[in-house]
């Protein structure tokens, strides 16, 4: 009978200690997870972020293209050279109004 009880004792103290070391595990699980979680929400609010970012940037690039086209036309070089550098050709004449 003692010795039952000491066996039954000793099977009580391993409980008592492995039911510690599991719930210290649980416990280190859990606030694992939590931080992982709130890592992961983060990283997604980035990840939203960026994409915005980059159509935004898209559609400048598109804009850019637009205008460079524009640009490159013969008009727009004949538009700027006479408004701005006030460049004419040979037979060309120019009158102003008189104040």
């Amino acid at each position: 009978m003692a010795r039952k009880r000491a066996v039954t004792r000793n099977n009580k103290k391993s409980m008592v200690y492995i039911s510690g070391i599991l719930t210290i595990m649980l416990t280190v699980l859990i606030v694992l997870s939590l931080k992982l979680n709130s890592q992961r929400e983060a990283l997604l609010a980035e990840s939203k972020d960026l994409e915005y970012k980059k159509q935004v940037e898209q559609q400048r690039t598109e804009e850019i293209n637009a205008f460079k086209d524009s640009t490159d036309t013969k008009e727009f070089i004949e538009r700027t050279a006479k408004e701005k550098l006030g460049l004419l050709y040979e037979n060309e004449i120019i009158f102003k109004k008189e104040k």
